[in-house]
């Protein structure tokens, strides 16, 4: 289950600290970047039983780095074997006042019932991204940082 998670993402991937997020991708930039580049510096595993704890991306099997290819409206891990060609489907790209807001929604193992939703907001001034993904009886937290690519 937390394979298939966490492939799309946060790093997701999503941790560099960008300045130059925010002149990049301002409402009055002379140009807005086709792809983001992040870096996630933190996750962390939620559950009724343990409530909240921190993980590391290798436990989660997560991409500690990733792009964000806001044109294709696609998310693809950076760093991973050849063999894994997963990308994730951005359903939803949104700006909402200082922020981008992206969501989707990951099917999982189609043998058992693990998908999840997720939403990723990116601060348009400081590049600083909060990554959730919720599924059955278990959410996910990643914090991170993008910077135009």
């Amino acid at each position: 289950m937390r394979k298939n998670i966490f492939l799309f993402t946060f790093g997701l991937c999503l941790c560099t600290v960008a300045g130059a997020a925010a002149s990049v991708m301002a409402a009055d930039a002379p140009k807005k970047p086709k792809a983001l580049i992040c870096a996630m510096s933190n996750y962390y595993q939620c559950s009724f039983e343990n409530g909240c704890q921190s993980a590391t991306a290798e436990e989660l099997n997560a991409p500690r780095f990733f792009k964000i290819l806001l044109d294709r409206k696609k998310i693809v891990p950076v760093g991973r074997p050849p063999e894994d060609t997963h990308e994730s489907r951005i359903m939803s790209l949104t700006r909402v006042g200082d922020m981008i807001v992206l969501q989707g929604v990951e099917d999982g193992d189609p043998k058992r019932p693990d998908g999840v939703g997720w939403t990723a907001s990116i601060s348009i001034e400081t590049g600083r991204i909060a990554l959730t993904a919720s599924g059955l009886e278990v959410g996910f937290v990643g914090m991170g940082a993008c910077s135009a690519y």
